[in-house]
């Protein structure tokens, strides 16, 4: 059924890596969002014209075929699709890491972060307005987008705010030995929902024509993803919490102490 979402959770993913704007909207050319963009592509030492290519790549490759399939091929196509967008998705976040920050900018490295959370708060503000007036115009409510936007943005916030705390290289250590397997999926899930929120985003637009009720489908679709990133993120957060996970391996070890004596 189309409204049931793909299970996209993949153990062969590798684990998060450190890209600070995951967030799809910069294949948008709204002009108000231009200048933020292109001051994230400064800063990340980014050529415009390259992102433009991988854009249009994944539009074409992986977005357009979701839109205009009959509703009852969408979940199909969604899992023939979802591999293509991760592989051109994965390319164009690379350009937006850490490592690629700090290789270019060395010292000031953590400062700039702190531009890029203002960047992305304005960012977030300035689309949602859009986003209000493109969702009037589809009669869709954004009550059911603004949720799962928000975990976009929420999860860039996250990210930088725990490797500030604890250092890029001290952060993947404490995912790989604590939330190898829940890191994944966090991320597969993340991954699902940018596909989704493209498409919207695509539709919404005008970037291309779609059917209307596969734009429906992708909004119900895209506020499950979120629900799963949302609880991933707040697992994983736990999980790579030094107090948090003490507790936790404390409960655990108690409650395999319990099942011990039972058995005896």
């Amino acid at each position: 059924m189309a409204g049931v979402a793909p299970l996209v959770v993949s153990k062969t993913l590798p684990p998060p890596d450190v890209n600070v704007t995951t967030s799809s909207f910069h294949i948008l050319k709204e002009p108000s969002l231009l200048d933020i963009s292109r001051r994230f592509m400064e800063l990340f030492g980014v050529r415009e014209e390259e992102l433009r290519r991988i854009c249009e790549l994944i539009v074409e490759r992986a977005v357009k075929p979701l839109l205009s399939v009959e509703l009852e091929e969408m979940v199909e196509t969604f899992n023939e699709g979802y591999p293509i967008f991760e592989l051109y998705m994965k390319s164009l976040l690379s350009s937006f890491s850490i490592p690629r920050l700090y290789a270019l900018h060395l010292e000031e490295t953590f400062k700039l972060l702190d531009e890029i959370v203002e960047l992305e708060r304005k960012f977030y503000e300035l689309y949602l307005r859009l986003l209000k007036e493109r969702c009037t115009e589809a009669n869709i409510p954004i009550e059911d987008l603004e949720y799962a936007i928000a975990q976009l943005f929420d999860y860039d916030l996250w990210l930088i705010g725990k490797i500030k705390e604890l250092g890029i290289e001290e952060f993947l250590m404490l995912l790989m030995k604590r939330a190898d397997e829940e890191a994944r999926s966090m991320y597969s899930y993340l991954l699902a929902l940018l596909y989704v929120t493209t498409a919207i985003n695509v539709a919404l637009f005008g970037m291309v024509t779609y059917n209307k009720e596969n734009l429906r489908v992708l909004v119900e679709w895209a506020k499950h993803y979120a629900k799963e990133l949302d609880a991933y993120i707040d697992t994983v957060n736990l999980l790579i919490t030094d107090e948090y996970y003490d507790a936790i391996e404390e409960y655990l070890k108690e409650k395999r102490r319990g099942c011990k004596n039972v058995k005896s």
